[in-house]
């Protein structure tokens, strides 16, 4: 009997260690909720895609880049309470800015709404021209739809427009795709966790509506999701851009606790300039161009820019700075907006700092 106890105690553990998880609307985020997240350099993911049945998944390797907090909060809490004032709107900022030229939109909001069988984006905000606007789902995008459970399959399609002032309207149409693909137990620099495995993949076009005509152009996203019972956010997401069958991560982020990181993840020991040495760069956000002060140095300069993932987008020889005050300009139109990391070294000192290109 002794020995029968012990076996059947052992499957137990075995049994509720690998079982199967269930996600349901409780597992997603509410009004109020915050969870913080940390954004991983992208070298350090490995194989991504892999997957299957009882399987574990091991990214404990994962650097940290940057942290931030996501912040589901009520809707009169944002900067578009005119449009979702009601105590059920809920969302949170996902973007700073899309678009392009004229068609620049910035402070990008998604608005949710969670019931027993789905988790949906139900609304949009974001300012134009600085004015605030925001407009309904017409079509939601159930983002998850539930019970969600190893071996699902699901689609669902969705449908926004809003009007622009003086232009016309921004709107996107077109059909998400969820796959659940695998189950078991994630590993990452946070801890632990059992979970399914999600492959969401959008395909969409995205419509502008102007004097000039109607501009449609395909804006198709895939994320890998490792979802868990407890944690209201992913345990570990890799998003990017989808191009036929072609998918280029654009984003790895992770549950996470705070943490101290290091702004400057390239691994070098950075000696900062003294007084009689110093840099700065205006303006910050910059568009076109990135302008650099610096004081005198008998050693020429170079200046490299990085993107978060650590990867070298821009060099430039800045030469030798004998002037008291040394004014040198930075190309960088055709950089894409975003955060980058500027290093500028001389041979004998180093410093990095960070700017934004809008």
């Amino acid at each position: 009997m002794k020995h029968l106890y012990l076996t059947l105690l052992g499957l137990y553990f075995v049994f509720n260690t690998s079982a199967q998880i269930t996600i349901t609307s409780a597992s997603m985020p509410g009004n109020g909720d915050t969870a913080r997240v940390s954004n991983a350099v992208f070298s350090s993911i490995g194989n991504y895609t892999v997957t299957g049945a009882n399987y574990t998944w091991h990214f404990d390797s994962l650097k940290l880049n940057t942290q931030t907090v996501r912040n589901f909060k009520s809707g009169l809490l944002t900067p578009y309470a005119f449009y979702f004032s009601s105590p059920s709107k809920y969302g949170e900022k996902t973007q700073d800015s899309i678009g392009f030229a004229t068609f620049k939109f910035k402070n990008i909001y998604s608005f949710y709404k969670k019931t027993t069988a789905a988790f949906s984006a139900e609304g949009i905000g974001f300012t134009y021209s600085g004015i605030p606007l925001a407009g309904m789902y017409s079509d939601e995008d159930e983002l998850y739809q539930f019970p969600l459970n190893y071996a699902d399959h699901d689609s669902s399609t969705f449908k926004f427009k809003v009007s622009l002032p003086t232009i016309g309207f921004y709107g996107k149409q077109g059909y998400r795709i969820n796959d659940v693909d695998g189950w078991g137990t994630v590993y990452t620099p946070f801890g632990s966790a059992s979970c399914i495995r999600v492959v969401s993949t959008q395909y969409s076009i995205d419509s502008i509506g102007s004097s000039f005509g109607n501009f449609g152009f395909p804006n198709n996203m895939r994320s890998y999701l490792w979802l868990t019972t407890t944690e209201k956010v992913p345990f570990l997401e890799v998003t990017g851009n989808l191009v036929g069958s072609n998918f280029t991560p654009t984003q790895i982020r992770y549950r996470d606790s705070a943490r101290y990181y290091n702004p400057n993840p390239f691994g070098v020991s950075v000696q900062e300039f003294s007084n009689d040495v110093i840099i700065g760069g205006y303006p910050n956000p910059a568009h076109d161009n990135l302008t650099l002060s610096i004081k005198a140095s008998d050693k020429a300069f170079t200046a490299e820019i990085f993107d978060l993932s650590g990867k070298m987008v821009l060099s430039e020889n800045l030469g030798i700075c004998s002037e008291p005050a040394n004014k040198r300009m930075l190309h960088i139109q055709n950089l894409s907006p975003g955060l980058y990391l500027l290093r500028i070294n001389n041979g004998k000192v180093l410093q990095t700092f960070r700017f934004s290109k809008q």
